[in-house]
């Protein structure tokens, strides 16, 4: 794990213009999440749009630090989901927001389920990580980030 000083200005700064609708120059997930907006209101039938709003929610509340991103993540989810139930990619962005939630039991159920139909997702043995490590399964957390390494060297 990697840790970064960041000077105390810069955080509030990056806080304040995340907070802000003004106008001024976004973020680049802020022009994620846009974009996937405009997709959605292109095409409001499209389950991939409500994914990538789902995702660039997912990953501004991470930035942010504000859970409230995901609960939108979990609307857009949701609409996902209504229009194409068993949707792999929104039930794997689901496992996200139950662990921003820490509903690690339920998030690991959860990718347990998605790794039985995908078993070389990497994503998927990432939340499993994620999911065990939250619920003090370090012994199965490492056996999961194992082979996550050993499927991500496969890859490369």
């Amino acid at each position: 794990m990697r840790f970064y000083a960041v000077p105390i200005g810069a955080i509030c700064l990056g806080v304040t213009a995340l907070g802000q609708n003004t106008g001024a120059v976004t973020s680049p997930v802020q022009r994620r999440v846009e974009s996937a907006q405009m997709r959605v209101r292109a095409d409001p039938k499209s389950p991939q749009g409500y994914n990538d709003l789902a995702f660039a929610y997912c990953r501004w509340a991470r930035d942010a630090g504000d859970p409230q991103l995901y609960e939108k993540a979990d609307a857009a989810l949701r609409q996902s989901l209504q229009l194409s139930p068993g949707n792999y990619e929104a039930k794997k962005l689901q496992i996200t927001v139950l662990l921003s939630r820490n509903q690690a039991a339920d998030a690991l159920k959860s990718a347990l389920a998605l790794q039985i139909h995908n078993h070389d997702d990497i994503a998927i043995w990432g939340l499993l990580v994620d999911a065990n490590i939250a619920l003090g399964k370090l012994d199965d957390a490492e056996r999961s980030e194992e082979h996550t390494s050993e499927l991500q060297s496969h890859h490369d």
